[in-house]
């Protein structure tokens, strides 16, 4: 991976890929919400913290602006491997915080609950 941390490269990618998102799935907003679900708790935390670590020198070296509109990162602790509470902050954030992208998830039981509840197949 060329040096890289593995968390570095996939915050990196999650960021770009919300950006590109952004573009093709029309939103108009002056902002761009992308909720982080991760483990900022409990004997995980530093997990979180590696998460918040790479969003800033990420946003430090692009900026946190693209093509105008604004990168908001909505955060939420998900407080280690629970996939029921990942699926409910899942649910917050679309639902609440009106967030079109999802990404972080620490823990491989959380997105498979997330996309059970969203209908999504992998197809388009």
């Amino acid at each position: 991976m060329s040096g890289k941390c593995p968390l570095q490269c996939f915050v990196s990618v999650a960021l770009g890929l919300g950006v590109l998102l952004a573009g093709t799935i029309g939103i108009r907003a002056d902002e761009i919400k992308i909720g982080l679900i991760g483990t900022y708790s409990g004997p995980f935390a530093r997990f979180g913290l590696q998460f918040d670590q790479a969003i800033a020198v990420y946003q430090k070296l692009h900026g946190d602006t693209v093509n105008g509109h604004k990168i908001v990162i909505v955060k939420r602790d998900d407080g280690g491997p629970d996939a029921a509470k990942g699926r409910q902050l899942a649910e917050e954030l679309i639902l609440r915080e009106k967030v079109p992208i999802l990404t972080g998830f620490t823990w491989t039981p959380s997105p498979g609950r997330c996309l059970k509840r969203t209908g999504f197949t992998g197809t388009t």
